[in-house]
C-alpha cells in the first residue's frame, strides 16, 4: 500500500513540474471500453497454499460524465485463460461494478478526490485431479472506499497527451464469503451433494456475510495512463499500466494479484 501511494504521488509531482498547461477539457459524457492483457498470481487456501501465475485477459466497460464533478460508472471483468503452474489448475474470475464520485480539489484543479461504492466477486474454479462436491471458492462483497485521480493534459514532442493516474482502496466492506464455500452445509445436503433449491438457500447465503474493514479486507487499484485525443469531440485512445490487489483475511485466506497492460478508449459522445 505504501509503495502504491508513493508511485501514485511521485507521478502526479513529475507531471507538475514538467508539463506545460494546455486548455482544460470541458465538460463531457463518455463511453469507456478498454482490454487487455494481465499476470495474475493466486493463492487460495481452501484448496492449496501453494501461489498460481497464469495470464489473463481484463475488460473494462462504463460510462462518464462530469459536468460539476466527475462521476464514472465502470464494470471491470477479468478472467485468467493459461495456468502456468501446479498439477491442478485452477481458474479465475473476478467481476466487479463500481460507482466512482469524484470532486475537483482545492485550487488545482488537476486533483480529484472523492469515494466510491462497489459490487464485486471473485470465484476460483480447481480443473484436474481433484474431487469433492463442492470446488467452487467464492468471494462476494460490497464495499466502500476513497478514490483520488491526477489528471493533466501535456504538451509532449509537439503533441497535446493527457496524463492520469487513479489510486482507490475501501474502508470497509459487507463480505460473503462461507468457511466451506456453501454456508450451513448440513441443512442443504441431499444425498451427499447440495441441492440449491431448498427454501431458505439464498436467503442464508446474503446473511451469512461478515462485515470487514482495511486490515481484514483489501480490494486496491492503482493505474497509470497515457492517451492521445482525436477526433472534433476530443474522444481519445491510449495505454495503461494497472495494479489491482484483491485479498480477504479469514481462517482460509484468498489472494488475486494483477498486474495489467490495457489498451484503453474513450469515445465522447
Amino acid at each position: 500500500m505504501k509503495i502504491l501511494l508513493i508511485l501514485f504521488f511521485s507521478c502526479c509531482i513529475a507531471t507538475v513540474v514538467f508539463a506545460q498547461e494546455v486548455q482544460e477539457p470541458r465538460k463531457y459524457r463518455a463511453i469507456i471500453l478498454d482490454f487487455g492483457l494481465d499476470y495474475q498470481n493466486l493463492k487460495e487456501d481452501r484448496f492449496s497454499s501453494i501461489d498460481r501465475y497464469s495470464w489473463g485477459y481484463p475488460v473494462n466497460i462504463g460510462y462518464e460524465w462530469d459536468r460539476r464533478n466527475r462521476n464514472i460508472i465502470e464494470l471491470r471483468v477479468s478472467k485468467n485463460f493459461l495456468p502456468t503452474s501446479g498439477r491442478v489448475n485452477f481458474h479465475s474470475l473476478k467481476a466487479q461494478l463500481n460507482y466512482t464520485y469524484l470532486f475537483k480539489y482545492g485550487r488545482n484543479s488537476n486533483f480529484s478526490l472523492g469515494a466510491y461504492a462497489d459490487l464485486g466477486s471473485v470465484f476460483v474454479f480447481p480443473v484436474g485431479g481433484w474431487s469433492g462436491n463442492n470446488t467452487i471458492s467464492y468471494a462476494n462483497w460490497n464495499s466502500y472506499g476513497f478514490s483520488g485521480m491526477y489528471h493533466k493534459k501535456l504538451n509532449w514532442i509537439n503533441n497535446s497527451v493527457v496524463f492520469s493516474s487513479q489510486l482507490s482502496f475501501p474502508l470497509f466492506a459487507y463480505l460473503i464469503r462461507p468457511a466451506y464455500g456453501i454456508p450451513y452445509t448440513e441443512n442443504y445436503l441431499e444425498d451427499g451433494t447440495f441441492d440449491f433449491q431448498r427454501e431458505g438457500f439464498t436467503k442464508a447465503v446474503i446473511l451469512g456475510g461478515e462485515f470487514k474493514t482495511i486490515n481484514t479486507f483489501q480490494n486496491i487499484h492503482f493505474n497509470i495512463n497515457l492517451s492521445k485525443a482525436f477526433g472534433k469531440k476530443d474522444s481519445s485512445i491510449g495505454i495503461e499500466y494497472t495494479i489491482d490487489f484483491f485479498q480477504s483475511t479469514d481462517s482460509k485466506n484468498v489472494r488475486l494479484f494483477s498486474n495489467s497492460v490495457m489498451v484503453t478508449s474513450e469515445i465522447k459522445l
